[in-house]
């Protein structure tokens, strides 16, 4: 073997090992590169689900917090229409009574008229 044949030998594996190193490296970059762009879609998309979960949640939340708030308003709502029935009724009573004594006080005026009356004729 000569010099030659050594030195293209050598040149040889060392541009193989050279090249080799630099596929390695850009396939093992390529391959870092891809897994890392699959991990960032798997979790952007896993923070979309999430985010929609908590959205749909909040919903949720809203709504039967309103339920509730409709329902304390409609038992306010009837409480008050209760009083207001027992007001009315009581308003009602009240003017009957009235309407009864001024019926009563007229039919005294007219006694005490016609007593007045019978007691002048005497």
């Amino acid at each position: 073997m000569t010099i030659t044949t050594l030195l293209v030998a050598v040149l040889s594996a060392v541009v193989g090992v050279g090249t080799y190193i630099i596929l390695t490296n850009v396939i093992t970059k390529s391959t870092v590169s891809k897994r890392r762009e699959a991990l960032i879609a798997a979790a952007k998309s896993e923070g979309e689900m999430i985010r929609k979960e908590k959205e749909l949640q909040a919903k949720e939340k809203f709504l039967e917090l309103k339920r509730e708030h409709d329902r304390t308003v409609n038992e306010r709502n009837q409480k008050l229409n209760q009083r207001e029935q027992g007001i009315k009724q009581t308003e009602n009573n009240l003017n009957q009574q009235r309407s009864e004594l001024d019926k009563k006080n007229n039919e005294l005026e007219k006694v005490k008229v016609k007593l007045n009356t019978q007691l002048s004729a005497l």
